[in-house]
Protein backbone atom coordinates (compact mmCIF):
# COMPACT_ATOMS: atom_id res chain seq x y z
CA UNK A 1 0.00 0.00 0.00
CA UNK A 2 2.84 2.60 0.92
CA UNK A 3 4.37 1.87 -2.46
CA UNK A 4 1.58 2.45 -4.04
CA UNK A 5 1.09 5.96 -2.27
CA UNK A 6 4.49 6.77 -3.22
CA UNK A 7 4.20 6.35 -7.27
CA UNK A 8 0.94 8.08 -7.15
CA UNK A 9 2.60 10.92 -5.09
CA UNK A 10 5.67 11.10 -7.90
CA UNK A 11 3.66 10.65 -10.61
CA UNK A 12 1.35 13.52 -9.68
CA UNK A 13 4.79 16.07 -8.89
CA UNK A 14 6.16 14.88 -12.31
CA UNK A 15 2.86 15.94 -14.17
CA UNK A 16 2.97 19.20 -11.54
CA UNK A 17 6.54 20.11 -13.05
CA UNK A 18 5.68 18.94 -16.19
CA UNK A 19 3.11 21.68 -15.95
CA UNK A 20 5.86 24.47 -14.68
CA UNK A 21 8.82 23.63 -16.86
CA UNK A 22 9.01 21.94 -20.40
CA UNK A 23 11.05 21.34 -23.29
CA UNK A 24 9.57 21.45 -26.60
CA UNK A 25 10.45 19.82 -30.06
CA UNK A 26 13.07 22.35 -31.02
CA UNK A 27 15.35 21.72 -28.24
CA UNK A 28 13.71 25.05 -26.60
CA UNK A 29 12.81 25.02 -22.19
CA UNK A 30 10.34 27.07 -21.14
CA UNK A 31 9.29 27.62 -17.56
CA UNK A 32 5.68 28.51 -17.17
CA UNK A 33 4.49 31.76 -15.47
CA UNK A 34 0.69 32.09 -15.31
CA UNK A 35 -2.11 31.67 -18.10
CA UNK A 36 0.53 29.73 -20.34
CA UNK A 37 2.93 32.51 -20.75
CA UNK A 38 5.95 30.92 -20.71
CA UNK A 39 9.66 32.13 -20.27
CA UNK A 40 12.00 30.25 -22.78
CA UNK A 41 15.65 29.60 -22.35
CA UNK A 42 16.94 29.45 -26.06
CA UNK A 43 19.82 27.43 -27.11
CA UNK A 44 21.58 27.93 -30.37
CA UNK A 45 19.12 28.57 -33.50
CA UNK A 46 21.57 29.74 -35.96
CA UNK A 47 25.14 28.72 -37.31
CA UNK A 48 27.79 30.23 -34.84
CA UNK A 49 24.91 31.13 -32.72
CA UNK A 50 25.36 29.26 -29.61
CA UNK A 51 22.96 31.82 -27.93
CA UNK A 52 20.49 32.00 -24.58
CA UNK A 53 17.97 34.34 -25.09
CA UNK A 54 15.62 34.89 -21.54
CA UNK A 55 12.62 35.89 -22.87
CA UNK A 56 8.68 34.72 -23.21
CA UNK A 57 6.24 33.92 -25.90
CA UNK A 58 5.30 37.41 -26.36
CA UNK A 59 8.00 40.44 -25.90
CA UNK A 60 11.67 40.14 -27.53
CA UNK A 61 14.22 38.97 -25.14
CA UNK A 62 15.19 41.53 -22.47
CA UNK A 63 18.21 39.37 -22.14
CA UNK A 64 20.22 37.53 -24.15
CA UNK A 65 24.08 35.70 -23.94
CA UNK A 66 25.46 35.41 -27.67
CA UNK A 67 28.58 33.57 -28.16
CA UNK A 68 28.92 35.94 -31.44
CA UNK A 69 29.20 39.14 -30.29
CA UNK A 70 27.32 42.17 -32.15
CA UNK A 71 24.04 40.59 -32.75
CA UNK A 72 20.85 42.44 -33.66
CA UNK A 73 19.50 44.17 -30.13
CA UNK A 74 15.84 44.23 -29.98
CA UNK A 75 14.32 47.56 -29.30
CA UNK A 76 13.97 47.08 -25.03
CA UNK A 77 17.92 46.51 -25.12
CA UNK A 78 19.90 43.70 -24.36
CA UNK A 79 23.37 42.07 -22.75
CA UNK A 80 25.78 40.27 -24.41
CA UNK A 81 28.73 37.97 -23.46
CA UNK A 82 30.96 37.25 -26.42
CA UNK A 83 34.37 34.71 -26.58
CA UNK A 84 35.28 34.53 -30.18
CA UNK A 85 38.75 34.68 -29.65
CA UNK A 86 41.36 35.76 -26.56
CA UNK A 87 41.37 39.29 -27.63
CA UNK A 88 37.62 40.03 -28.69
CA UNK A 89 36.11 38.19 -25.67
CA UNK A 90 33.58 41.36 -24.67
CA UNK A 91 30.79 42.28 -22.68
CA UNK A 92 28.37 44.68 -24.17
CA UNK A 93 25.05 46.23 -24.34
CA UNK A 94 23.12 49.08 -26.65
CA UNK A 95 18.97 49.49 -27.68
CA UNK A 96 17.15 49.90 -30.94
CA UNK A 97 20.30 47.62 -32.77
CA UNK A 98 23.27 49.09 -31.96
CA UNK A 99 25.89 48.58 -29.69
CA UNK A 100 26.55 51.55 -27.39
CA UNK A 101 29.19 50.11 -24.72
CA UNK A 102 31.44 47.05 -24.26
CA UNK A 103 34.52 45.83 -22.58
CA UNK A 104 36.72 43.93 -24.99
CA UNK A 105 38.54 40.81 -23.22
CA UNK A 106 42.05 42.89 -24.79
CA UNK A 107 41.06 45.88 -21.96
CA UNK A 108 39.73 48.55 -24.46
CA UNK A 109 36.71 49.76 -23.76
CA UNK A 110 34.12 51.70 -26.26
CA UNK A 111 31.25 53.76 -25.41
CA UNK A 112 28.95 56.05 -27.56
CA UNK A 113 28.62 58.47 -25.21
CA UNK A 114 32.24 59.09 -23.52
CA UNK A 115 33.23 57.88 -19.75
CA UNK A 116 31.87 60.83 -17.27
CA UNK A 117 33.54 60.86 -13.70
CA UNK A 118 32.09 62.34 -10.69
CA UNK A 119 33.44 65.31 -10.09
CA UNK A 120 30.74 67.12 -8.12
CA UNK A 121 31.59 69.84 -5.43
CA UNK A 122 29.22 68.67 -3.15
CA UNK A 123 31.16 65.48 -2.44
CA UNK A 124 34.88 66.89 -2.85
CA UNK A 125 36.79 68.33 0.39
CA UNK A 126 40.15 69.74 0.73
CA UNK A 127 39.69 71.46 -2.53
CA UNK A 128 42.95 73.72 -3.52
CA UNK A 129 43.98 75.30 -6.91
CA UNK A 130 46.88 73.51 -7.96
CA UNK A 131 50.75 75.69 -7.85
CA UNK A 132 52.73 76.24 -10.78
CA UNK A 133 52.61 73.18 -12.88
CA UNK A 134 54.63 74.70 -15.99
CA UNK A 135 58.01 73.50 -14.58
CA UNK A 136 56.68 69.60 -13.65
CA UNK A 137 54.66 69.41 -17.32
CA UNK A 138 58.11 70.37 -18.87
CA UNK A 139 59.49 66.82 -17.01
CA UNK A 140 56.82 65.21 -18.62
CA UNK A 141 57.93 63.28 -21.36
CA UNK A 142 55.50 62.08 -24.34
CA UNK A 143 56.47 58.93 -25.89
CA UNK A 144 54.97 56.50 -28.92
CA UNK A 145 54.77 52.45 -28.26
CA UNK A 146 53.72 49.21 -28.44
CA UNK A 147 51.95 47.12 -25.84
CA UNK A 148 54.22 43.79 -26.09
CA UNK A 149 51.08 41.70 -26.39
CA UNK A 150 50.21 44.19 -29.27
CA UNK A 151 53.75 43.38 -31.06
CA UNK A 152 53.59 39.50 -30.06
CA UNK A 153 49.79 38.85 -31.57
CA UNK A 154 50.04 41.30 -34.14
CA UNK A 155 50.81 38.87 -37.48
CA UNK A 156 49.66 35.64 -35.47
CA UNK A 157 46.55 37.08 -35.20
CA UNK A 158 45.63 39.33 -37.81
CA UNK A 159 44.03 37.04 -40.01
CA UNK A 160 41.76 35.53 -37.08
CA UNK A 161 40.71 39.00 -36.15
CA UNK A 162 39.61 39.64 -39.42
CA UNK A 163 37.83 36.50 -40.02
CA UNK A 164 36.25 37.39 -36.41
CA UNK A 165 35.28 40.62 -37.42
CA UNK A 166 33.80 39.83 -40.42
CA UNK A 167 31.38 37.00 -38.98
CA UNK A 168 30.01 40.31 -37.06
CA UNK A 169 28.92 41.61 -39.81
CA UNK A 170 31.67 44.36 -41.15
CA UNK A 171 32.49 44.46 -44.83
CA UNK A 172 35.93 43.23 -45.71
CA UNK A 173 37.46 46.80 -46.21
CA UNK A 174 36.46 47.98 -42.26
CA UNK A 175 37.36 44.93 -40.98
CA UNK A 176 40.88 44.64 -42.26
CA UNK A 177 40.83 48.87 -41.08
CA UNK A 178 40.07 47.38 -37.88
CA UNK A 179 42.49 44.99 -37.44
CA UNK A 180 45.38 47.18 -38.99
CA UNK A 181 44.80 49.39 -36.04
CA UNK A 182 45.03 47.60 -33.44
CA UNK A 183 48.71 47.28 -34.23
CA UNK A 184 49.18 51.21 -34.76
CA UNK A 185 51.70 52.25 -32.75
CA UNK A 186 50.48 54.16 -29.31
CA UNK A 187 51.00 57.30 -27.86
CA UNK A 188 50.96 58.50 -24.09
CA UNK A 189 53.14 58.62 -21.08
CA UNK A 190 55.02 56.65 -19.45
CA UNK A 191 53.58 55.53 -15.68
CA UNK A 192 56.75 55.09 -13.61
CA UNK A 193 58.18 58.51 -15.32
CA UNK A 194 54.58 60.01 -14.29
CA UNK A 195 54.80 59.21 -10.77
CA UNK A 196 57.94 60.64 -10.31
CA UNK A 197 56.07 64.22 -10.92
CA UNK A 198 52.72 63.75 -10.73
CA UNK A 199 51.85 60.57 -8.50
CA UNK A 200 48.43 61.58 -7.75
CA UNK A 201 47.26 60.42 -11.09
CA UNK A 202 49.06 56.88 -10.74
CA UNK A 203 47.38 53.84 -9.84
CA UNK A 204 49.08 50.75 -9.10
CA UNK A 205 47.09 47.42 -10.32
CA UNK A 206 47.19 43.79 -8.22
CA UNK A 207 49.33 42.27 -10.62
CA UNK A 208 51.74 45.01 -9.64
CA UNK A 209 51.11 47.15 -13.82
CA UNK A 210 50.94 50.65 -13.58
CA UNK A 211 48.51 53.02 -15.21
CA UNK A 212 47.77 56.56 -15.34
CA UNK A 213 44.46 58.44 -14.98
CA UNK A 214 44.34 60.20 -17.90
CA UNK A 215 41.55 62.33 -17.03
CA UNK A 216 42.72 64.16 -13.73
CA UNK A 217 45.68 65.80 -16.12
CA UNK A 218 43.29 68.04 -17.29
CA UNK A 219 43.72 70.50 -14.41
CA UNK A 220 47.57 70.19 -14.71
CA UNK A 221 47.00 71.14 -18.23
CA UNK A 222 44.68 73.97 -17.26
CA UNK A 223 46.31 75.65 -14.59
CA UNK A 224 49.63 75.29 -17.24
CA UNK A 225 48.00 76.91 -19.95
CA UNK A 226 46.73 79.85 -17.63
CA UNK A 227 50.21 80.18 -16.29
CA UNK A 228 51.93 80.62 -19.67
CA UNK A 229 49.18 83.01 -21.04
CA UNK A 230 50.09 85.69 -18.39
CA UNK A 231 53.59 85.08 -19.12
CA UNK A 232 52.89 85.68 -22.68
CA UNK A 233 50.73 88.91 -21.61
CA UNK A 234 53.70 90.34 -20.01
CA UNK A 235 55.82 89.46 -22.73
CA UNK A 236 53.37 91.44 -24.61
CA UNK A 237 53.64 94.90 -22.77
CA UNK A 238 57.02 94.76 -22.58
CA UNK A 239 57.71 94.05 -26.06
CA UNK A 240 55.39 96.73 -27.04
CA UNK A 241 57.07 99.54 -24.65
CA UNK A 242 60.20 98.24 -26.43
CA UNK A 243 59.60 99.00 -30.01
CA UNK A 244 58.43 102.18 -28.28
CA UNK A 245 61.71 102.89 -27.48
CA UNK A 246 63.24 101.63 -30.46
CA UNK A 247 60.84 103.94 -32.75
CA UNK A 248 62.10 107.06 -30.50
CA UNK A 249 65.80 105.92 -31.07
CA UNK A 250 65.43 105.74 -34.60
CA UNK A 251 64.03 109.11 -35.14
CA UNK A 252 66.64 111.06 -33.36
CA UNK A 253 69.81 108.74 -35.08
CA UNK A 254 68.47 109.81 -38.52
CA UNK A 255 67.76 113.53 -37.65
CA UNK A 256 64.48 113.42 -38.71
CA UNK A 257 61.50 115.61 -36.52
CA UNK A 258 60.62 113.79 -33.51
CA UNK A 259 58.16 110.46 -33.55
CA UNK A 260 54.24 111.99 -33.28
CA UNK A 261 52.89 111.91 -29.90
CA UNK A 262 49.68 111.70 -28.61
CA UNK A 263 47.43 114.97 -27.78
CA UNK A 264 49.05 115.85 -24.28
CA UNK A 265 46.79 117.03 -21.27
CA UNK A 266 45.89 120.70 -22.09
CA UNK A 267 43.34 120.78 -19.51
CA UNK A 268 43.17 123.54 -17.49
CA UNK A 269 41.12 124.45 -13.98
CA UNK A 270 37.64 124.39 -16.23
CA UNK A 271 37.70 120.68 -16.67
CA UNK A 272 39.78 120.02 -13.29
CA UNK A 273 36.69 117.69 -12.27
CA UNK A 274 36.96 115.33 -15.12
CA UNK A 275 38.67 111.71 -14.84
CA UNK A 276 39.40 108.69 -17.17
CA UNK A 277 40.32 106.03 -15.52
CA UNK A 278 42.53 102.78 -16.09
CA UNK A 279 40.83 100.67 -18.91
CA UNK A 280 39.93 96.99 -17.64
CA UNK A 281 41.28 94.49 -18.20
CA UNK A 282 44.84 95.41 -19.64
CA UNK A 283 46.18 93.77 -21.45
CA UNK A 284 42.70 92.24 -22.65
CA UNK A 285 42.08 89.73 -26.20
CA UNK A 286 38.22 90.57 -26.26
CA UNK A 287 37.18 93.30 -25.40
CA UNK A 288 38.05 96.47 -22.80
CA UNK A 289 36.01 99.00 -20.88
CA UNK A 290 37.43 102.63 -20.37
CA UNK A 291 35.70 104.81 -17.68
CA UNK A 292 35.57 108.49 -17.31
CA UNK A 293 34.04 111.54 -15.66
CA UNK A 294 32.91 114.22 -17.32
CA UNK A 295 32.87 118.52 -16.33
CA UNK A 296 29.50 119.48 -15.34
CA UNK A 297 30.16 122.51 -18.01
CA UNK A 298 31.49 120.07 -21.00
CA UNK A 299 30.10 121.50 -24.57
CA UNK A 300 31.78 118.29 -26.41
CA UNK A 301 33.81 115.39 -24.86
CA UNK A 302 35.24 112.18 -27.03
CA UNK A 303 37.51 109.27 -26.22
CA UNK A 304 40.22 108.64 -29.39
CA UNK A 305 42.65 106.33 -29.86
CA UNK A 306 45.58 106.71 -31.13
CA UNK A 307 48.80 104.40 -32.55
CA UNK A 308 52.14 105.15 -30.99
CA UNK A 309 52.95 107.10 -33.86
CA UNK A 310 50.38 109.40 -32.61
CA UNK A 311 47.57 108.52 -35.72
CA UNK A 312 44.42 108.77 -34.59
CA UNK A 313 42.50 105.81 -35.02
CA UNK A 314 39.12 105.76 -33.28
CA UNK A 315 37.37 108.09 -32.05
CA UNK A 316 33.86 107.78 -29.98
CA UNK A 317 31.54 110.77 -28.74
CA UNK A 318 30.17 110.84 -25.55
CA UNK A 319 26.99 112.31 -24.03
CA UNK A 320 27.85 115.77 -22.36
CA UNK A 321 24.70 115.32 -20.70
CA UNK A 322 25.71 111.99 -18.85
CA UNK A 323 28.32 112.79 -16.07
CA UNK A 324 29.76 109.06 -15.98
CA UNK A 325 29.80 106.35 -18.29
CA UNK A 326 32.07 103.91 -20.05
CA UNK A 327 33.46 102.94 -23.70
CA UNK A 328 33.91 99.23 -24.30
CA UNK A 329 36.33 98.23 -26.88
CA UNK A 330 36.42 95.17 -29.14
CA UNK A 331 39.38 93.11 -29.78
CA UNK A 332 37.97 92.76 -33.44
CA UNK A 333 38.23 96.85 -33.88
CA UNK A 334 41.93 96.94 -33.79
CA UNK A 335 45.17 94.78 -34.25
CA UNK A 336 47.51 93.14 -31.59
CA UNK A 337 49.70 96.02 -30.21
CA UNK A 338 49.52 98.76 -27.81
CA UNK A 339 47.31 102.09 -27.95
CA UNK A 340 47.33 105.09 -26.43
CA UNK A 341 43.90 107.03 -25.93
CA UNK A 342 42.47 110.02 -24.36
CA UNK A 343 39.50 111.68 -23.28
CA UNK A 344 39.20 115.17 -25.01
CA UNK A 345 36.49 117.60 -23.95
CA UNK A 346 35.96 120.71 -25.96
CA UNK A 347 38.73 120.21 -27.91
CA UNK A 348 41.05 119.80 -24.81
CA UNK A 349 42.97 116.97 -23.86
CA UNK A 350 41.90 115.97 -20.54
CA UNK A 351 44.01 112.97 -19.74
CA UNK A 352 45.90 109.75 -21.57
CA UNK A 353 46.91 106.45 -20.90
CA UNK A 354 47.94 103.51 -22.16
CA UNK A 355 46.28 100.02 -23.17
CA UNK A 356 47.27 97.04 -24.60
CA UNK A 357 45.52 94.33 -27.08
CA UNK A 358 47.24 90.93 -27.35
CA UNK A 359 45.86 87.70 -29.49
Amino acid sequence: MKKLVLICLACAYTALSFGQMKIDSLGQVLINDVEDHFYKLIGPFEPGGGSIHFTNTSIPPALTMYRMFAKAFNSYGCANFATESATSTALGCGTGGLIHFYVKGDGSIYTDEGLVQLSDSTQKENIETLPSTMDKIKQLRGVTFNYKHDTENSISTLSNEIETIEELGATPEISQQIAEEQSRKRIGLVAQEVEQVFPEVIRTSYSGTKGIMYGDLVGVLIEGMKELQDSLNTQAVQIAELQQQINEIKATLSGGSQPKKAPQSTANNKFKDAVLYPNTPNPFNEETTISYRLSANAGTAAICIYDLNGRQLKSYALDVNTISGEVKISASELISGMYIYALIIDNQVIDSKRMTLIN
